[in-house]
């Protein structure tokens, strides 16, 4: 099979509801979890995950052509769960943004904390300079509906511009707070950086 060809296969893997190929994935994510926890991010690769995941390496390719794709889906997977919850929230909720974004902040945090192993990754594997990218990319496609409901006259420049800045910076001081070089309690880093964002999405000074 053509190199291109091999990725059209896998562009249409990841867009079918097949239960199975979804499976296949999750287990591929989860053994790269586990192989990041065990033996460190510069020691990953695709033996040793399909060896942990119980899978045949042509499987591995059938899905993900290299071990940083198979990452990137994990981040896609880690911001699609927490932005639609988000959403959900706003659309139903009552007038207090303030709780709402804690509460969002809360669960980002929480979020990145669970999946510490992909922080690794993006700070010490090969590819972890896209792997940091991809989180940016990905939390900010996810702001962009949180936004919308706040902004409703927003242009899709300022959705665009407003979405990247407020993820650069949030998963910045959250990176930063991660390495573990502050003090500063997961309570006192949630109300750091809500005071840093914006009142249309807080709710603070508006009325």
């Amino acid at each position: 099979m053509t190199d291109s060809a091999q990725e059209s296969r896998r562009n249409a893997l990841s867009a079918t509801d097949d239960a199975r190929a979804a499976r296949t994935r999750r287990r591929l994510s989860d053994a790269l979890h586990d192989e990041i926890a065990e033996s460190g991010a510069r020691n990953v690769s695709v033996a040793t995950i399909t060896r942990r995941a119980g899978v045949a390496r042509s499987t591995f390719y059938t899905h993900f052509a290299t071990v940083d794709a198979l990452a990137l889906f994990a981040v896609e997977e880690l911001f699609e769960q927490l932005g639609s919850v988000d959403v959900v929230r706003r659309s139903t909720s009552g007038p207090d943004r303030e709780q709402i974004t804690r509460t969002g902040l809360t669960d980002v945090l929480e979020g990145l904390l669970a999946n510490r192993n992909l922080l690794l990754l993006a700070r010490d594997g090969a590819g972890g300079a896209e792997l940091r990218e991809r989180f940016v990319g990905e939390m900010a496609r996810n702001i962009v509906p949180t936004i919308a409901i706040e902004r409703p006259d927003a242009t899709p420049e300022f959705l665009d511009f407003a979405s990247q800045f407020l993820a650069a910076g949030t998963l910045r001081v959250m990176f930063e707070w991660l390495s573990g070089q502050q003090r500063t309690s997961r309570a006192e880093l949630v109300e750091l950086i809500l005071g840093m964002l914006p009142a249309y999405l807080t709710g603070r000074g508006a009325g």
